[in-house]
């Protein structure tokens, strides 16, 4: 990919925006992050330095690049999601009635035929909103909260300055979508309740739901004492922070909090809890995400007994010699 990179830059120095398509996890499909040191570098640093053994010139620029990525598989390291911004596109009805719709009412096909017949209008209008910004003392937007807290406040200035607010507003929520540790620690709150545990009390949860190799990765789910180390590990860069699940009819937000105290006069010791904040109906533009089931939407089986049930109605049919 560097290689490949490196030559395209030097053979089109004018490319401003380079695209990663359909970015895969490994040919084996073991993996499930997708991570690169290079690209982490590559867009965090100020100046690209790009060098090959073979006989290709060095190429020093400044970074100046809009770097975009698309995968239909795994997810992002928390390094890329860090520094990206997060995009998730959820199709919704019969694709190829809205693509033939959209054609009609465009004229034409978007990528190949309509955009390029509006790119200096649509250009124009964004070099409008830029000028406008500057007229106006190039304000930023310091409410936007982004990792990259620079370019955020840019960005939100200059759509505030021309009537577009609450830029990156679901940026949390889209956030944890795309993290695959937060999503399991959302499933983790759901599943765990609202009483302080200990962390092998956690792990034990985390494993029922699956959720081991996701928050407790290279661990022997089986050791106990490495499964509780490995669960406090995992939960102590996020004390304080929120989390999402969501069932077929309700979204709640929960907060990890941690106390030591003498639980149940025990010595002091840390435990966890889930603290839920709030409980909302989904709605129909709710972010897609893992419907988890409701255990008050289950059906009650506990009292059902083969007494209760008349099994001669599943006795199969004779037929007729």
């Amino acid at each position: 990919m560097q290689r490949n990179l490196h030559e395209q830059l030097l053979q089109k120095p004018e490319i401003g925006v380079i695209n990663f398509d359909n970015v895969r996890t490994d040919s084996s499909g073991r993996a499930r992050i997708i991570r690169t040191g290079f690209l982490e570098s590559f867009i965090t640093n100020s100046e690209i330095v790009l060098s090959s053994a073979t006989s290709r010139p060095p190429l020093r620029t400044a970074n100046k690049f809009v770097v975009l990525l698309n995968t239909n598989e795994g997810s992002l390291s928390i390094d890329l999601l860090n520094r990206s911004l997060p995009i998730r596109l959820e199709a919704k009805g019969d694709l190829t009635e809205r693509i033939t719709r959209v054609k009609g009412v465009l004229g034409g096909d978007v990528k190949h035929e309509w955009l390029p017949a509006n790119q200096q209008k649509i250009e124009a209008e964004l070099w409008g909103m830029i000028d406008h910004w500057i007229k106006q003392g190039k304000p930023l937007d310091t409410t936007v909260k982004h990792p990259m807290g620079p370019w955020a406040a840019t960005i939100g200035g200059i759509l505030m300055v021309n009537g577009f607010s609450d830029f990156l507003a679901n940026y949390s929520t889209t956030t944890a979508l795309a993290d695959p540790i937060r999503e399991a620690l959302g499933i983790l709150a759901f599943n765990a309740g609202t009483e302080f545990l200990r962390p092998g009390e956690l792990a034990n949860v985390a494993v029922a739901q699956g959720l081991g190799k996701t928050l407790l990765p290279g661990v022997d789910q089986k050791n106990e004492a490495a499964c509780r180390m490995a669960m406090g590990k995992a939960l102590a860069p996020f004390i304080g922070e929120t989390f999402r699940a969501r069932t077929a009819t309700e979204q709640m937000t929960y907060r990890l909090k941690r106390q030591q105290a003498r639980f149940h006069g025990m010595p002091p010791h840390f435990r966890y809890a889930f603290e839920e904040i709030s409980r909302v109906p989904v709605t129909d533009d709710a972010l897609c995400g893992l419907v988890l089931e409701d255990e008050y939407a289950r059906p009650d089986v506990t009292d059902c007994t083969p007494e209760d049930v008349d099994l001669n109605q599943y006795e199969p049919a004779v037929l007729p010699q």
